[in-house]
């Protein structure tokens, strides 16, 4: 007979967590810096954002960067990051699992085919959640597109 306040063991239930914020395209562009459209996730836990891009030439290289904002209203992403303009960028890990990504470096792509890549990024308490592209080399010709999705 178990102890009055011991824990039964019950039969385990896969739990599956869906995206319940529809992949959000935050940039689509080809040969520009400048930050993507940002995505409302202050309802949602899990957020990852995954970037396609596609092969980049010789000597080239592309930085991307995520930022989140805390504030009610979307702050001006281009915008230095004030006391009025509250936005900073934050870790990412690339997925599967390595070293967490520094916030002010980003994710730097270099020359050759690139396959997808999948990124957490650590913004609880965020309302909002962007990327950006920080470095873009203008001898490349790549087409960059980053997507937000979101659980709970």
């Amino acid at each position: 007979m178990p102890r009055p306040n011991q824990n039964r063991i019950k039969a385990s239930k896969v739990v599956t967590y869906r995206p319940v914020l529809p992949e959000h395209t935050s940039l689509n562009v080809a040969t520009e810096t400048g930050s993507g459209v940002a995505a409302t996730v202050s309802d949602y836990k899990t957020k990852h954002v995954y970037i396609a891009i596609d092969t980049i030439s010789a000597g080239g290289r592309v930085a991307v960067k995520f930022y989140e904002s805390g504030s009610d209203s979307q702050p001006s992403w281009n915008a230095s990051a004030s006391a009025s303009n509250r936005l900073s960028p934050i870790n990412a890990k690339k997925l599967p699992a390595t070293a967490d990504v520094d916030g002010d470096t980003g994710i730097i792509f270099t020359a050759g085919a690139m396959s997808p890549v999948e990124v957490y990024v650590n913004s609880d308490g965020a309302n909002y959640l962007n990327t950006n592209i920080t470095t873009y080399s203008t001898s490349i010709t790549a087409s960059i597109t980053t997507k937000i999705t979101a659980w709970n």
